[in-house]
């Protein structure tokens, strides 16, 4: 699986597409509506088929892109089940499985910033990458959900490294030993 981080500079906000080698099939998650077209164009130079706009939680820390790339694109709309969001395509509950060619990404619902966090942990044959928002928790309930259920994910340094990491996203990458 592939992966490509964009930035958006007024929100603070990290992007990414993430991709099947092979189908060319794509998910674009956390898109701001601002950066819509420069999303579509990489997407287009990169000749992928948008299968997903999916959103790790909703809050206005920005507008999110995802309901005008399925107007260009197509694509559906995933959001965890407690957002409510009636524009959602797709309501994304722990452990749920994204298809995209022979690769997947799951859903870890992750409470934190909001109620409705997801992570979504990629996987293939020799990298797992872990995109999950580490923003200011909001709920005292939330935080102690996260922490108890997903620390061990996060703080294990043999299996993750750090890719990157800000106040709005970050990403983990585990390199498989046995490849």
């Amino acid at each position: 699986m592939q992966v490509r981080q964009l930035f958006d500079n007024q929100s603070s906000t990290y992007t990414y597409i993430v991709w099947d080698e092979a189908s060319r099939e794509a998910a674009i998650i956390d898109a701001v509506i601002e950066q819509v077209d420069r999303d579509v164009s990489l997407i287009q130079q990169l000749d992928l088929e948008l299968r997903y706009a999916l959103e790790t939680h909703i809050h206005a820390d920005h507008i999110t892109g995802s309901g005008r790339l399925r107007e260009y694109l197509g694509c559906e709309i995933g959001v965890h089940l407690q957002a409510g969001s009636e524009c959602a395509d797709l309501e994304l509950v722990d452990g749920d499985r994204i298809q995209l060619g022979s690769q997947h990404l799951e859903v870890l619902y992750t409470p934190g910033h909001t109620d409705t966090d997801i992570c979504l942990l990629g996987n293939n044959q020799a990298c797992r990458y872990l995109v999950k928002d580490f923003g200011t928790s909001e709920s005292p309930k939330s935080t102690r959900q996260r922490d108890s259920r997903y620390a061990p994910i996060v703080l294990r340094p043999p299996r993750f490294r750090i890719a990157h990491c800000s106040r709005a996203a970050c990403a983990l990458l585990h390199h498989d030993s046995r490849k």
